[in-house]
């Protein structure tokens, strides 16, 4: 039976476009609290319930709010899902499920007066798909969020308490209303409380929840006006089964869309908690019950998605003790925090004071005691730079503020600015770096975020603007060149830099543009580079890049001092969009850009000067559309 695997109505997934617009609208409007936030690489989640009056919630991104989370004492919480950068996409929209194809309706609110509710929100200018007095049902409205979701605003029964707006009911609509009830009656504990028909309009509705055991019996008859009044003051929320009459027989009915099918996706799915997600899905293959996911498929183990009658996700999650979830986390640092080494004792290392040094290494030269022995350490004069960042962690991968110290050696990361009291929570040392670049191109969207790679790891920093970013990565590089240990390739860098510009001189460099041909001199270009690096440091490459004399007509890539710096093709189209504008020719001069898969850039590879890609044809939207580079000995 269901009620062995204690099912509970858990959670509402809506896909958003952007978080900083849909989060304050249902804080403002309906009083909802964020009790969790999720950031992985490429999307984030965050969760909201409605409270009960007076009481709290830990603060998101805390062990507390997870065991919060996990544990569901809240009820039902709406789970708003950002895919990264639809926020700036501007045509971007998601499908709110009322025009076709039809399937999820909106989720409600109860409020204490629904005019003056939602007269408020008509004055700030809140779209209203109908207001109260509108359409054939008097006295409740929909109201549409940033992404265009209904949120029924409905009238609390007399005689319940007065309050804050409640989460009451999400509402999808069903072909054939006996098999959903049954559905998720039998297989997912739920029960109907209530049943209203309006035959004039030929549709019914449906009203499921998750009640106790020892709670049903005193239930009123589904349909009754006692069902009727308790419905409108129930605490928790429902599941609102929209039937319109006829649908189940009807041959050319096509059924209700999921919501999960491109190009219009947007709402998500249903979730109940489980006590264990395996036995429960045994329970439901058992009923005959499909899956779009099972436990152990796909990337996120222990989850699952099973598929209702109509096609909607219903997604089964665990339910967790404080202990469990206390454990789930110290696995998780302790996974992030471990970093084996590949073949070399040259990891990242991320830990904080006192972390046991691995078996067979001594304790002077584990990466974790060099550390915390190069940041404690060190003298004033020896500290690089200091600042606030806000850094991904390891498990949950929230963003957190750092007080950040980059020395001689390594870079390190604190609780707060008082560095010698305040928690060491991690660092890598600067030997163990391999790259350190901007992180757009790789797959986070976090404006100004920072990539430091390691053998074995990525660690991930936030600024908070274009200028700061900079700052941080010149600063870093900077002083982790200088910590390289001196190898007869590291040490002859600055001799080859110096011959490269030599070499650079003695040469012409040609550029075919739309048939035309421009030599660029070598001291203008060296002219020219300097000032764009200033330029850049500034975080204003726009003004300098308009001032570049025809004589120069220069493009000068944003070569980092490394031997080789990987631009993706959405980084290549801007840059060149910027710059193309004029029409001029284009001279790209580098010490050593290196071209990645699919990326028109020519190669330069030191110190032999050996340009190893010609001809590169490049399409773009303007019309210049295709660049042949060249080397002409004088």
């Amino acid at each position: 039976m269901a009620a062995e695997h204690n099912f509970s109505l858990n959670q509402t997934m809506l896909r958003i476009k952007d978080p900083e617009k849909s989060i304050p609208f249902y804080q403002k409007w309906f009083g909802m609290t964020l009790i969790q936030q999720r950031d992985y690489s490429d999307f984030s989640l965050y969760f909201l319930v409605t409270l009960p009056e007076g009481e709290t919630a830990p603060s998101p991104g805390t062990p507390e709010a997870e065991i919060y989370l996990k544990g569901g004492t809240y009820g039902c919480c709406l789970e708003l899902t950002h895919n990264h950068g639809t926020e700036t996409q501007q045509d971007f929209k998601y499908h709110n499920g009322n025009v076709e194809p039809r399937g999820f309706g909106h989720i409600g609110f109860l409020v204490d007066d629904v005019y003056a509710f939602c007269d408020e929100m008509i004055k700030a200018d809140v779209p209203f798909p109908k207001k109260p007095d509108e359409g054939g049902i008097k006295g409740l409205g929909f109201a549409a969020d940033p992404d265009g979701y209904w949120v029924e605003i409905i009238k609390r029964t007399e005689s319940a308490p007065r309050g804050p707006p409640s989460y009451q009911q999400t509402m999808i609509r069903v072909k054939d209303l006996a098999k959903s009830v049954s559905f998720y009656r039998d297989n997912c504990g739920m029960t109907e409380i209530d049943r209203l028909e309006f035959p004039e309009w030929k549709f019914t509705l449906s009203f499921m929840a998750t009640i106790p055991e020892a709670d049903k019996a005193a239930l009123p008859e589904p349909g009754t006006e006692e069902a009727h009044s308790a419905l409108w003051g129930f605490k928790g929320t429902t599941l609102e089964l929209t039937y319109n009459h006829g649908t189940e027989d009807d041959p050319e009915f096509k059924g209700y869309d999921s919501g999960n099918n491109e190009p219009k996706r947007g709402f998500g799915h249903v979730a109940m908690m489980v006590d264990d997600v395996y036995k429960a899905c045994e329970f439901l293959e058992e009923k005959g019950v499909g899956f779009q996911k099972k436990p152990d498929e796909g990337r996120m183990k222990g989850l699952a998605f099973a598929l209702d009658p109509d096609g909607y996700w219903v997604e089964i999650v665990k339910r967790k003790s404080e202990e469990e979830v206390r454990a789930d986390i110290a696995a998780r640092e302790a996974e992030a925090a471990a970093t084996p080494t590949r073949g070399s004792a040259s990891s990242g290392t991320d830990t904080g004071h006192g972390t046991t040094p691995t078996s067979g290494t001594e304790e002077d030269s584990s990466p974790s005691r060099r550390l915390t022995m190069a940041v404690d350490n060190m003298g004033p004069d020896e500290t690089i730079k200091t600042g606030f960042l806000f850094k991904q962690g390891g498990g949950f991968k929230t963003w957190k503020k750092r007080f950040f110290v980059l020395t001689s050696s390594a870079i390190a990361y604190y609780t707060d600015q008082t560095r010698h009291q305040a928690e060491l929570k991690g660092g890598v040392l600067l030997e163990h770096i391999k790259d350190c670049k901007p992180a757009e191109s790789f797959d986070t969207r976090k404006p100004y975020a920072i990539s430091v790679e390691t053998n074995d790891r990525r660690y991930l920093f936030q600024a908070k603007d274009n200028e700061e970013m900079a700052s941080w990565i010149d600063a870093i590089k900077s002083a982790w060149k200088r910590a390289l240990p001196s190898t007869p390739e590291s040490s002859s860098l600055e001799s080859d830099n110096k011959a490269l510009r030599e070499e650079v001189a003695k040469m012409k460099l040609l550029v075919t543009s739309k048939g035309g041909a421009v030599a660029a001199r070598a001291g203008v270009i060296s002219e020219a580079y300097a000032r764009y690096r200033d330029a850049r440091s500034k975080g204003d490459t726009g003004a300098i890049l308009a001032e570049l004399s025809d004589d120069a007509a220069v493009v000068v890539i944003d070569v980092f001092e490394q031997k080789q710096t990987e631009y993706n093709r959405d980084a290549a189209e801007g840059f060149f969009s910027s710059l193309l504008s004029g029409g001029n020719a284009i001279t790209v001069v580098g010490e050593s850009i290196a071209e990645a898969s699919g990326t028109a850039f020519v190669v330069w590879t030191a110190p032999s000067l050996k340009c190893v890609t010609e001809n590169i044809s490049y399409n773009h939207k303007s019309e210049l559309s295709r660049m042949s580079f060249s080397v002409v000995r004088e």
